[in-house]
């Protein structure tokens, strides 16, 4: 017979994205605008989001903008990041 978890028949809101935190499949992050949906369970990055991203661990669910404030030379932006820049605003 089947085996039911009746508490992951859906996905799991977690928040923001987080260093040092155990995810399991179907939990739903938000990492600068873009939500992300868990592949599998594992405990994440202690540095870095795209590295935990480019190791499978998070496939987008939905893409969004990202509001990186005030554009600097300094900076690398994503596709989709809004900027402010001379009484302007950007969106790469």
């Amino acid at each position: 017979m089947a085996e039911f978890k009746l508490g992951r028949l859906k996905f799991v809101w977690k928040g923001e994205w987080a260093v040092d935190t155990d995810y399991v499949k179907d939990d739903i992050i938000i990492y600068q605008g873009t939500s992300w949906v868990c592949q599998h369970s594992h405990t994440s990055d202690p540095d870095d989001f795209l590295v935990d991203r480019d190791a499978g661990n998070w496939e987008m669910m939905t893409q969004g903008i990202y509001n990186a404030g005030v554009w600097s030379s300094l900076q690398t932006y994503q596709i989709n990041d809004v900027v402010r820049y001379d009484g302007s605003t950007w969106i790469s």
